[in-house]
């Protein structure tokens, strides 16, 4: 998978995606329908060989598709940066709770406690800050 894979407008959406916005967001912004950014959002999927959007994101982090900027530090607790982790691999809630031997529960409740501490809107968005910080173990 090179740079070039991904078009124009499908970077639009992925950057849009790691700014933690919705589909339905990300098509107001982009000023395009939401059906066609569900399009592009399942073609990104397809070409980063993703599962969830949040995965897309790490890949294209990984990748160094996303640029940006560094974001203000934050400190997670590291049960916190596990699940984020997992969830950058694609693992559903269930599937971590499984493996971190959590309920689904204490999974989310981490989950939202590290999207909050990175003021990120959404795993996606927590993702690439907690990546761009530093916070993650290895995502692959």
């Amino acid at each position: 998978m090179n740079q070039t894979a991904i078009t124009p407008a499908e970077y639009k959406v992925l950057e849009k995606i790691a700014e933690g916005c919705t589909n339905q967001e990300a098509a107001s912004a982009l000023a395009l329908s939401k059906h066609t950014v569900d399009k592009q959002v399942k073609s990104l999927l397809l070409r980063l060989g993703a599962a969830t959007r949040s995965e897309a994101v790490s890949k294209a982090l990984e990748l160094g598709l996303l640029k940006g900027r560094k974001p203000k530090p934050a400190k997670l607790t590291e049960a916190e940066a596990d699940v984020l982790s997992l969830v950058a691999k694609g693992l559903t809630e269930p599937e971590i709770g499984f493996l971190t031997n959590r309920t689904v529960n204490t999974v989310q409740t981490l989950a939202r406690r590290a999207r909050k501490k990175l003021n990120a809107s959404s795993n996606a968005h927590a993702i690439v800050l907690a990546t761009r910080l530093g916070l993650l173990s290895d995502p692959r």
